[in-house]
């Protein structure tokens, strides 16, 4: 509960948007007057104690975290290539979420929308081969902000 004084009267409601440390981020807070007291007879400054309602906090910085290798042979280990987010939107809703990855001349084997959906090493229905392929990750963190990121992975077979 945050202590405030200013110049309010009762029943108002003051939207703030709150940066409370570099690595925390808080979203649309209103906070509801929930009890007046004036400071001096005849003046119109209020204290009031507020209470949060439709906080959404973040704590820590957005990361997107893709690994440099994978290995597509069946064995349940490392046999899908996706990424690993950190404070991103799930990709419900278009253009949260977009992962690309494309082969060496440039063609697009893989796209996804769903965060949870990785390639599996196949471009139309066939392995592709070992190599080097080329990703693009674009994502809309949980405060709005949009990230792009780019690099390379290996598939091994």
């Amino acid at each position: 509960m945050k202590e405030k004084k200013g110049f309010v009267k009762f029943g108002d409601v003051i939207n703030l948007n709150l940066t409370t440390s570099k690595n925390s981020s808080c979203l649309k807070t209103d906070i509801e007057l929930t009890q007046t007291v004036p400071n001096l007879p005849g003046n119109l400054s209020w204290s009031y104690s507020g209470v949060p309602v439709n906080v959404v906090c973040i704590y820590g910085s957005p990361k997107i975290l893709v690994p440099s290798a994978f290995t597509p042979n069946g064995d349940g280990t490392n046999d899908v290539f996706m990424q690993h987010t950190k404070y991103f939107n799930d990709g419900s809703e278009a253009g949260d979420f977009l992962f690309m990855v494309y082969n060496r001349w440039g063609e697009k084997v893989f796209e996804t929308t769903q965060t949870s959906k990785g390639w599996d090493g196949t471009f139309m229905g066939e392995d592709c081969q070992q190599g080097v392929y080329a990703y693009k990750i674009q994502a809309r963190s949980l405060v709005g902000k949009f990230f792009n990121e780019k690099g390379t992975v290996t598939l091994l077979r």
